[in-house]
């Protein structure tokens, strides 16, 4: 990810602000980046940052998938154009369906999608889904590309690299290390509050 400019949502008109709040979930319509915690922003805004990637994590309710909301309301009003957040549950359901498909064109057709962009990739809630061994294949080829390719991404967890490393092994938490800078949120869960 490269450096940007944090939009203020003051500096907006409330006809741009509806605009962009059509391509979030209503649950996150209110998430801008002017109220992410300050270590993010410095990130965003860091000219020469020595590496391109981010992992955030931190326990439930931190503030990680709004920040990524926030990120994307930003970037759309920045340079106009959308682009999808995936969460890591919905992404392994994908997986599964996809290579249970009899069609050869269908088979891993999101996966090697993922594989072939070299635009930005958020994956959201990593490692929150239900180990298997093929899941962690997609998962450290889309690592492993990302690493070889120098491809900016932005990865959320509840879980820590230490963590990631014991859930699923070494191979995915190591490249993630490589490439990413590390956030960690803390505080309390925000919807228990």
């Amino acid at each position: 990810m490269k450096n940007m400019k944090i939009i203020n949502k003051s500096e907006l008109t409330p006809e741009k602000i509806e605009q962009v709040k059509k391509y979030v979930p209503k649950r996150y319509e209110d998430a801008w980046l002017e109220n992410a915690p300050e270590k993010v922003k410095e990130w965003l805004e860091k000219d020469g940052r020595e590496k391109r990637s981010l992992f955030i994590y931190g326990k439930c309710g931190t503030g990680k998938t709004y920040i990524v909301f926030g990120i994307k309301k930003n970037l759309l009003l920045l340079e106009d154009r959308d682009f999808t957040i995936w969460n890591s549950t919905k992404l392994a359901s994908i997986f599964r369906d996809e290579s249970m498909t009899k069609s050869e064109y269908d088979r891993n057709y999101t996966l090697e999608n993922l594989l072939k962009t070299t635009d930005r990739l958020i994956i959201d809630d990593f490692c929150a889904e239900k180990y298997s061994e093929f899941l962690e294949e997609c998962f450290y080829r889309i690592m492993n590309d990302r690493w070889e390719s120098t491809a900016p991404m932005m990865i959320t967890s509840n879980f820590s690299l230490k963590e990631i490393s014991d859930r699923i092994g070494d191979r995915i938490a190591s490249r993630i290390a490589g490439m990413c800078d590390i956030i960690e949120l803390t505080g309390e869960d925000k919807r228990l509050v």
